[in-house]
């Protein structure tokens, strides 16, 4: 999924290291905006690395940059979300009959609200 303060960097120009986890998904066929390394000791010396290093460091702001512009396109992106909220919204019963994890969430949702009511309920009955 998409890691919201990573793409905030990117937008601010900001480069960055994270794991190959943390940038999954996240920038295509573009070269990452900084380091992807997975050891706690290579974290710190792409950090150090990438923050010594003045032409390293604008290569990197470059790279963010071409990855909020090409790869998070606003206009392609936009209308996808769009797309399938109204999807969605056209086919609204199958959507939650087929959304196991909406229903099971439901469910739990509407049953504490069931136990929390009796418990207000007993619990007023005690104060009385």
């Amino acid at each position: 999924g998409i890691k919201g303060k990573l793409v905030e960097a990117m937008q601010c120009g900001t480069p960055s290291v994270t794991s190959s986890i943390g940038s999954e998904g996240m920038h295509g066929k573009f070269p990452w905006n900084g380091s992807v390394v997975n050891d706690p000791n290579d974290f710190a010396n792409a950090a150090i690395h990438l923050y010594t290093n003045k032409d390293i460091w604008q290569k990197a702001q470059r790279n963010g940059i071409d990855i909020v512009n090409n790869y998070y396109q606003k206009e392609i992106l936009g209308q996808d979300l769009i797309n399938r909220v109204v999807q969605v919204q056209n086919n609204i019963e199958k959507h939650r009959q087929d959304n196991f994890v909406g229903a099971i969430l439901t469910h739990h949702t509407i049953m504490s609200t069931r136990y929390m009511s009796k418990w207000i309920e007993a619990k007023n009955k005690l104060n009385f």
